[in-house]
């Protein structure tokens, strides 16, 4: 006689608000981005609880950041990345934030702690991390308006190196 044992492991997450169910996170054919490529469309929840589509913001300059709660230079990053988008509200400069390989309600508690206001978007099945390459965070693209990669970099540590960047997006 056989005897099974079925262990159901599921995720698990003491946050308020769970996370929308979007449908596609990448547009079909999407390949590996360098910079030069148009960005695929993509849609993922956001921390907030709602849906958010990359085509909605086409048209703006934007820096992606892929970060997690646990990064201490993700975390580093934060304040830089508030200060960015204040400074260029006028060029009408965007920020997503994408977490990656975190658990949800420690990337919304350490976002509310530091009163980002920028959307903070879950990649849970690293759909768009993969599109993007990455492995080791933070990474930051930004974008032009057209839609296509300037620049990518791996952390930055001054305002300095950030507006470097954030000029190059702007320049379309």
């Amino acid at each position: 006689m056989l005897v099974g044992v079925v262990y159901l492991v599921t995720k698990t997450d003491d946050s308020s608000a769970p996370l929308a169910r979007c449908g596609r996170a990448v547009e079909r054919g999407a390949r590996h981005l360098d910079v030069g490529d148009r960005v695929p469309n993509f849609t993922l929840p956001s921390l907030d609880g709602s849906c958010v589509e990359l085509s909605e913001f086409r048209g703006r300059p934007l820096v992606i950041n892929f970060w997690a709660s646990w990064c201490n230079p993700c975390r580093d990053e934060f304040p830089l990345l508030a200060e960015a988008r204040e400074r260029h509200e006028d060029d009408e400069l965007e920020i997503f934030g994408i977490t990656h390989d975190d658990i949800v309600s420690d990337s919304r508690r350490f976002a509310e702690e530091q009163g980002a206001s920028w959307p903070m978007l879950v990649d849970e099945d690293n759909a768009v991390a993969d599109v993007f390459r990455i492995g080791q965070i933070p990474q930051s693209f930004f974008i032009d308006a057209s839609g296509r990669v300037r620049a990518h970099i791996f952390g930055f540590t001054s305002t300095r190196d950030l507006e470097a960047q954030i000029r190059r997006a702007l320049a379309d």
